[in-house]
């Protein structure tokens, strides 16, 4: 009976927890009925004008690329041109009974704003307004009445803009200015000539400096900010400007029109007759811009609500993967010639059932495969340089460089030469040479060598006058100095044998050599390899008596 109990509170409990789920699922469900009927409810204004609006999308579809290639022609070509010589005539293209330049590229948001910053409410004005939005040319604005001016400037005040004359001195500083800064620069009242250095700011002549766009302005080179705009005016009235000119720039005659004339006589006549009625009309069209700027915000985020959104996101990340594939294949040449060359080291390269051994084998074999491969392509004084590096990137990469030792070899120390420890202690040391030990000092390895340098002068001098200074024994504690820390040395006593210390390797020519293929030394003056090749023979284990030495200089006779 107990168990028989147990089993029905089981059960109780698990179809209590069934309930609970379903009346949670019918407020959902409430819920989510409630959210429908009210963006039904919100989008059955819609209905009607979204059906126009795909009527006339649809019935302009058929016109779209004649439209658009008129557009780009009026932009191009005709900005220079009054209202009737812009008048579209019969071309015989597939185009829009009535070409309006406002129906195609126009946006009711922007040319509110346009309007509201001063400009004409006129449709010659507006054509402007859109050749300006739209060129790829730098406008050159015919503003006799200033209507332009005053556009401009009420339209950019908020992002900073910078009004200057091509007459005043400070001309090119308020220029480099506007391009670094990303600022609009407006040039009035010009000539019909334009002055030479604006040249490569019109013809965008940019070019990339550590990755940042670079402008040339006159003698200085200056950034290039990507949010850069540039408007020029002229109060000429009918200006001849050169086709040197012309070709730079787009040419816009903003003279006033009689429509436009009409518009403005009338808010004037308003203003001073029934201020409150224009100030009214005033806030109405302040309203109706942010009213249609608000309607598209409405109108992106509900088609954005109404829109598969998981599948935009695999779209988007599909097309990221494109993206980056495309990126990283601009690199596969360079991971076919790696792999090619890493695969050769593993078939090529000795064999070693110690995981160790073979790794040392395998990193050997790769970088003298490397090493050959670049070396091939190089000219002779290029190889020092590069093997010089690779060596010093590789002992980098396993910690055996010390970063003070290195930094003086390349920058000789702390870049002023001065010296706090008086002369040379000996004639054949230069101020130079004695200034750069006493800045090696510095380095731990190499402390105190100006000081032992100066208690031993006869051995350092040796040391100087040997033919090889790199190959020389150092006096004791230094005796035991090698690779950079010799280097640093031989930079200071005898800089002139720097390049030979760093090339001079007899034990890897004498691997590439063989019984048949002898080793020639091009020597140069002074340079005497003797010494260094019985320092060889002995780490070969040879004697005196295996190396022999025939001089067939001059004067010299062979038996």
């Amino acid at each position: 009976v107990t168990d028989k109990l147990q089993a029905l509170n089981d059960e109780f409990t698990k179809k209590q927890k069934e309930k609970k789920d379903l009346e949670d699922s019918i407020v959902r469900c409430e819920q989510k009925r409630d959210r429908s009927e009210r963006l039904i409810g919100g989008l059955g204004g819609e209905r009607d004008r979204w059906s126009n609006e795909a009527q006339q999308l649809s019935e302009s579809l058929e016109n779209i690329v004649g439209d658009v290639l008129i557009a780009a022609a009026i932009v191009a070509y005709l900005g220079a041109f009054t209202v009737d010589y812009r008048e579209c005539q019969e071309l015989g293209i597939s185009c829009s009974v009535k070409f309006v330049l406002y129906d195609t590229l126009g946006d009711p948001v922007q040319s509110c704003t346009w309007q509201l910053a001063g400009l004409p409410f006129d449709t010659f004005s507006v054509d402007n307004a859109i050749i300006v939005a739209h060129s790829r040319r730098w406008p050159l604005m015919i503003d006799l009445q200033g209507q332009a001016n005053k556009w401009v400037v009420n339209m950019e005040k908020e992002n900073g803009l910078r009004v200057v004359r091509q007459t005043d001195q400070s001309f090119t500083r308020v220029l480099e200015e506007a391009l670094q800064k990303g600022l609009p620069l407006l040039i009035e009242g010009v000539g019909e000539e334009l002055d030479p250095i604006l040249d490569p700011v019109l013809l965008r002549q940019t070019f990339k400096q550590q990755g940042v766009d670079h402008v040339r302005v006159g003698e200085v080179v200056t950034e290039y900010h990507n949010n850069f705009r540039l408007y020029i005016t002229t109060r000429l009235r009918n200006p001849h400007f050169l086709p040197q000119v012309t070709v730079k720039v787009v040419v816009l005659n903003f003279l006033i029109t009689k429509m436009g004339l009409e518009n403005q006589l009338l808010g004037l006549v308003v203003a001073h007759e029934r201020p409150q009625l224009e100030e009214r009309k005033n806030r109405l069209l302040v309203e109706s811009a942010h009213n249609r700027r608000a309607l598209q915000k409405t109108q992106e985020k509900i088609l954005e609500v109404l829109s598969q959104e998981i599948s935009a996101k695999e779209e988007v990340v599909q097309q990221t993967e494109q993206e980056i594939d495309a990126a990283r294949g601009a690199y596969k040449p360079v991971a076919i010639h790696a792999s090619v060359l890493f695969f050769c080291s593993i078939r090529s390269s000795d064999t070693s059932d110690d995981v160790n051994s073979r790794i040392l084998l395998l990193n050997f074999y790769l970088t003298r495969a490397i090493f050959l491969s670049v070396t091939r392509s190089l000219f002779e004084r290029d190889k020092i340089l590069f093997s010089f590096m690779l060596y010093v990137r590789l002992q980098q990469a396993q910690g055996r460089v010390k970063e003070d030792v290195w930094r003086f070899l390349l920058t000789g120390g702390k870049g002023v030469l001065d010296n706090l420890h008086g002369a040379p202690p000996a004639p054949w040391l230069s101020e130079k040479a004695w200034t750069l030990l006493v800045q090696a000092a510095d380095c731990e390895s190499l402390s105190g060598v100006h000081e032992h340098l100066a208690n031993n002068v006869e051995a350092w001098e040796e040391v100087y006058i040997s033919a090889a200074p790199y190959l020389a024994n150092f006096p004791q504690p230094f005796h035991q100095l090698h690779g950079l820390d010799r280097l640093a040395l031989v930079k200071c006593i005898r800089p002139d044998k720097v390049t030979l210390a760093i090339h001079f390797d007899i034990s890897s020519s004498y691997d590439d050599s063989t019984c048949s293929t002898p080793l020639i030394f091009i020597l140069s003056p002074s340079t005497d390899p003797v010494a260094a090749l019985r320092r060889f023979a002995i780490e070969k284990e040879m004697g005196e008596e295996d190396v022999q030495v025939i001089s067939l200089g001059q004067g010299q006779v062979s038996d």
